[in-house]
């Protein structure tokens, strides 16, 4: 059997550009977190228990900034987690900097693990703070997930 060699391609790129490339697109995935971190932050922000979501089914206008979809992601969260939803917008602005500023974006991941704990623990935190006048929800600061948590200790 004959083997034919065959020719290498010419790389589409030289390598400065695909570098150029490769930054300015870590770059847009940055910018890209940061806005979805901001948009986490407008949902949690704009939370109102009277909001029609899949949770509560109620005639009221919806008072989220985000709408429909913004009052359905924001009612779970809160439910669960309380304030310590927070975290998550924290996280991803976090991340998204990160890739921007080129400072330490390859321990992105490795970082965004200790993301739930540091979650769960804002959420037991928040479930022992007294709840004000001001809170609107019928459940605790923490959200449900923090009750089981302290509630037996």
């Amino acid at each position: 059997m004959a083997s034919y060699q065959s020719r290498q391609r010419d790389p589409l790129f030289d390598s400065t550009t695909q570098a150029a490339l490769e930054k300015r697109s870590r770059e847009l995935v940055g910018l890209a977190l940061i806005v979805t971190g901001a948009l986490f932050a407008v949902v949690i922000g704009t939370y109102s228990p009277d909001d029609p979501s899949w949770i509560s089914a109620t005639d009221a206008p919806v008072q989220n900034w985000l709408g429909h979809f913004g009052a359905s992601v924001a009612a779970p969260l809160m439910m669960v987690i309380g304030l310590g939803s927070w975290v998550i917008a924290a996280t991803l602005i976090a991340a998204g900097a990160r890739f921007v500023f080129h400072y330490g974006q390859d321990r992105v991941i490795g970082r965004a693990m200790f993301a739930p704990v540091v979650m769960v623990v804002a959420s037991v935190y928040a479930a022992t703070l007294a709840p004000s006048q001001d809170w609107p929800a019928n459940f605790g600061m923490g959200g449900c997930l923090a009750i089981p948590c302290w509630a037996f200790c």
